[in-house]
């Protein structure tokens, strides 16, 4: 698999000026967060920030299943699970993987947030994280053969929509001992 035109993790500048594939600055503690809806690992039609919900969401994207550093970042935040949960939290999964794929992802891994398909990189781009990536594994990801694919990252967003923690410079995926500080003091008000 080679990369092509691959931007910078995290933009830099303060801007939020790529020179990769991705057109929007990535999101902001501040930002609204984009609004979507995905089908579920099982098919369901999945509208996870739609303000009905009062609990955050933690949100992760990842590159696909065969990613390792995905694949450990999935196996943490599983680990911190029900801590998420006990502070109110919910948490999705995002990649550009086939839904069957995403449930050989979530047995093999022993995962059980939900995972959401995001098949054309949609979602990743309104969030400022997806880059082109040519030779994606077509098994996993058959509908995307141009593959704008996420750079695997976390958000958590509150119940109005608010991004409340996202990747920074340095790293796209938050620490999950950070992700539960973060969840307490929004719980504390």
């Amino acid at each position: 698999m080679t990369m092509a035109r691959r931007q910078p993790p995290i933009p830099s500048d303060a801007d939020g000026d790529t020179t990769g594939s991705t057109t929007v600055p990535v999101a902001r503690p501040g930002d609204v967060a984009p609004e979507f809806a995905l089908s579920n690992a099982a098919g369901k039609h999945a509208l996870p920030n739609d303000g009905a919900s009062s609990a955050p969401l933690v949100v992760l994207f990842y590159r696909d299943g065969a990613c390792p550093v995905c694949k450990t970042a999935l196996r943490a935040y599983q680990r911190r699970l029900p801590t998420f949960t006990a502070a109110g939290a919910r948490v999705i999964a995002i990649s550009p993987e086939t839904r069957e794929a995403a449930l050989v992802t979530a047995r093999e891994s022993r995962l059980d947030f939900e995972f959401l398909s995001d098949a054309d990189g949609t979602i990743a781009g309104r969030f400022g994280i997806a880059y082109d990536f040519v030779g994606a594994p077509q098994d996993r990801m058959p509908e995307n053969p141009h593959a704008e694919i996420p750079v695997p990252a976390s958000f958590i967003i509150s119940a109005a929509r608010q991004v409340i923690a996202a990747p920074d410079e340095t790293r796209g995926l938050l620490d999950p001992d950070e992700v539960v500080a973060t969840l307490r003091q929004m719980a504390a008000g």
